[in-house]
């Protein structure tokens, strides 16, 4: 949620309040941007991330479905209870509470919309996040009987994202999707930083 050297005012609103994410200020910026920029069409709001932008990259499309439209989401830590203790309890606190579980996705499946557009990309070897955390959510996806993509590569680790199988489906989704010429170069310089949980808005009016 934003960015680095925040004040302690600015992570007090975070704590244990990560499905926030700053989407409240960016959808603004968006739409205010947007007013001297004729080029972006925000009806057509695509996000990639990967880790922790991976979790919110899922959850814009589930609390913020009205403005975001095509997420791809890459190793993400969808249910924070098998989230890192170095990570979680820095954010969500020690001992793990209600908290932990009202920030996961697989909570909040069943508010994925019935029309969404939503990729999931996980790695079999994934050291720094286990896999199944991407798999509860499938499984949550599934018992609300939601429509998604899942791209599971079983010999690739928390890079996943950047496999050329993974970025062959991941540029044809959101050429599918956005209805854009945004192609692999994009999608790349988006996910090339996966421990950085890298994240791009892709949003223009280029058809084609």
């Amino acid at each position: 949620m934003g960015t680095n050297g925040r004040s302690k005012k600015f992570h007090d609103v975070c704590y244990k309040s990560l499905t926030d994410a700053g989407f409240p200020d960016r959808i603004i910026w968006m739409k205010e941007a947007a007013k001297t920029r004729p080029w972006m069409d925000l009806s057509r709001v695509g996000i990639v991330a990967s880790p922790e932008g991976g979790v919110n990259a899922a959850a814009a499309l589930l609390h913020h479905t009205d403005f975001y439209k095509v997420p791809i989401s890459s190793s993400g830590a969808h249910d924070q209870t098998l989230s890192n203790l170095w990570w979680s309890e820095q954010w969500l606190g020690y001992p793990a509470d209600e908290a932990a579980v009202e920030n996961s996705n697989t909570t909040h499946a069943k508010r994925l919309p019935e029309k969404a557009k939503l990729m999931l990309i996980a790695g079999g070897m994934d050291h720094a996040l286990n896999p199944a955390s991407v798999m509860r959510f499938v499984q949550e996806l599934n018992k609300y009987n939601k429509t998604y993509e899942l791209i599971f590569i079983p010999d690739w680790g928390h890079e996943c994202g950047s496999e050329p199988y993974a970025l062959v489906r991941a540029e044809v989704f959101l050429k599918t999707n956005l209805g854009s010429r945004i192609g692999l170069g994009t999608y790349v310089t988006a996910i090339s930083s996966q421990a950085k949980a890298a994240g791009a808005v892709l949003c223009d009016k280029t058809k084609g």
